[in-house]
């Protein structure tokens, strides 16, 4: 009798995770396809000569496919609803004296969901831009890869742009 007691928990274990597994993996890929929320999400940043400038949302504007689009300012963080495959442009007019500032962020996929935090340093003594931060998108398989963002520009180059 303890014999088949074992068998019949083995069996129940192994159907358990099978179970599991087959409930989990269609839900992971499907999730993030469904996702009803802003699709391009992140914190940004603006710090000039050393000092974090309070950027509002008179000082940001959207494209996408060289059009004008909808987009969200609320307290440092920027929020695109962004459900087609392209690029996104995010464009930051801070000071007559400094030229435009673009984030891109690519979409990969209409269901990708791209998390940024980004800070972008201008120097107008050296007249460079420095951009860091990170950004995090959805892999093929449902899973969240990030990656570092690093880049410095000078002034002079025709535009001012970090894409992720």
């Amino acid at each position: 009798m303890d014999f088949f007691v074992r068998e019949k928990i083995i069996y129940t274990l192994i159907i358990s995770i099978i179970v599991i597994a087959v409930l989990f993996i269609p839900v992971r890929l499907i999730f993030f396809r469904l996702y009803p929320g802003d699709r391009i999400e992140g914190e940004l940043t603006l710090i000039i000569d050393g000092e974090e400038y309070p950027l509002d949302e008179s000082d940001l504007s959207y494209e996408f496919e060289h059009k004008k689009i909808e987009g969200r300012f609320d307290d440092g963080e920027v929020s695109i609803k962004a459900g087609e495959y392209g690029q996104y442009i995010i464009r930051i007019d801070s000071l007559p004296e400094i030229p435009p500032v673009y984030v891109k962020a690519f979409q990969a996929n209409w269901w990708n969901k791209t998390d940024f935090d980004l800070s972008v340093e201008i120097d107008t003594k050296e007249q460079i831009v420095t951009y860091r931060g990170k950004y995090s998108y959805i892999t093929e398989l449902g899973f969240t890869d990030s990656e570092s963002i690093s880049d410095t520009q000078p002034f002079t180059d025709n535009e001012l742009a970090v894409g992720f």
